[in-house]
């Protein structure tokens, strides 16, 4: 019988506590395990590290491999979200710009975490792609490999770095900054929960397709409560979860590239 409580946690933004919060429901309903929700509450800092304690987490491809190669964390990426809309596990960064923006100074950019894929590096790879005229975005389902062998342009101008998707949005609206790459999963929910938030901006393109943010387990968990956990949240499809057409297996192989391309 299981009698351990397994905790979650979300390193992500707002628009995965409700998903996550159903994924525990069907790992309760479908298993014998007990599982905690993730506290609707509060947003966690993927500065702190204490976040890592929680058996199951969600969070940043390039935050997940950089924490367990460097050893910061005992865990191993073992799935990923295919999120509505979308046939695989990918995502990709929007570029969003004020629609009223037509100075031709250099553009001033608002990052959310230095160490952020969605909000700082798939745009730095963006940029390169274009300095070398290649298309910028690639088509659906296309190797999320693309962008390695692109040197990101040195020039990058990190005008602010604001902390959230959601604060570097305020930057551009608020004239801080004139861009900044929003996580396609957080822009898509905002233009369906908030879109009072998105106006007077506008999407001016899109980076390439990448490995979409990991679900996390802690090598703490024993053997059996893995493999249960593991097996639920493989049953999981379309129509179980909001936000989610379903949840497939990952490994950290898909995501080391992340990590090799953020030290470019």
């Amino acid at each position: 019988m299981q009698t351990t409580i397994l905790t979650t946690a979300s390193l992500l933004a707002e628009n995965t506590i409700a998903p996550l919060r159903a994924v525990v429901d069907v790992l309760r309903s479908r298993t014998d395990l007990r599982i905690e929700y993730p506290d609707d509450e509060v947003l966690h800092d993927s500065d702190s590290l204490h976040v890592w304690n929680n058996d199951l987490v969600w969070a940043c491809g390039l935050l997940s491999v950089n924490c367990i190669a460097s050893g910061q964390t005992e865990a191993d990426i073992i799935a990923a979200p295919v999120f509505t809309g979308e046939m695989q596990p990918l995502y990709r960064s929007m570029i969003v710009g004020r629609q009223d923006f037509h100075d031709e100074r250099p553009l001033a950019i608002a990052i959310n975490e230095r160490e952020s894929w969605s909000g700082h590096h798939a745009y730095r790879h963006h940029i390169a792609g274009i300095d070398k005229n290649l298309t910028p975005g690639c088509a659906q389902g296309e190797d999320a490999t693309i962008g390695i062998g692109l040197q990101p342009d040195r020039r990058f101008d990190v005008a602010v770095v604001t902390g959230s998707h959601r604060a570097s949005l305020m930057a551009v609206a608020t004239g801080q900054a004139d861009r900044a790459a929003i996580d396609s999963s957080l822009w898509h929910y905002w233009t369906q929960v908030e879109p009072e938030l998105l106006v007077g901006l506008t999407v001016v393109g899109m980076t390439c397709n990448w490995p979409a943010p990991p679900f996390v387990l802690s090598r703490s968990v024993p053997g059996d409560t893995r493999t249960k956990l593991i097996d639920g949240l493989l049953s999981i499809s379309q129509g179980d979860v909001p936000g989610l057409n379903g949840i497939v297996s990952a490994s950290i192989e898909q995501y080391r590239p992340l990590l090799i391309l953020s030290a470019d």
